[in-house]
């Protein structure tokens, strides 16, 4: 059960809202034009310094939970660069394949809505294999952003 008075409490959630933050445009930048991929990742760079900051003024600048947002940042990196940075097509529609892999798109509207103007999930579930691994670390094993601390 969340301890919500816990004194970590508050930083774990402004590191959630973060990670959250870069979970919807990291999915977004799956299916689009690189173009708009550069434009999509330009907003993942707050969200990243923002979470370097948590982490430096509220878990003892952590090397590992650096590390680990570092392998998330390359990961965004690496998703704004696929095909060398050549993609042309845009699914961000959500019909057809992933413009990079071929994968089927999923599109989807969850039960929950991030915020109101969204709602749709649209991503190529195997490009977003890049940042949900290192999100998942992010939160994992008690060494990171994770619920399991509080």
């Amino acid at each position: 059960m969340l301890d919500l008075s816990h004194p970590q409490s508050e930083h774990i959630f402004a590191a959630a809202r973060e990670m959250d933050r870069i979970l919807m445009v990291a999915h977004k930048m799956t299916v689009a034009s690189s173009s708009k991929r550069e434009v999509l990742f330009e907003l993942t760079k707050a969200p990243i310094a923002k979470l370097m900051e948590v982490n430096e003024h509220h878990f003892g600048n952590s090397e590992t939970i650096r590390g680990r947002i570092a392998m998330l940042a390359k990961s965004l990196v690496t998703l704004r660069n696929l095909n060398e940075g050549k993609i042309t097509d845009d699914r961000s529609d959500g019909i057809g394949h992933c413009p990079y892999c071929s994968t089927p798109i999923k599109r989807f509207q969850p039960q929950y809505k991030p915020r109101p103007d969204d709602s749709w999930l649209i991503y190529c579930p195997q490009c977003s294999n890049l940042y949900t691994k290192p999100l998942d670390k992010l939160s994992l094993d008690g060494v990171g952003f994770g619920t399991d601390a509080i």
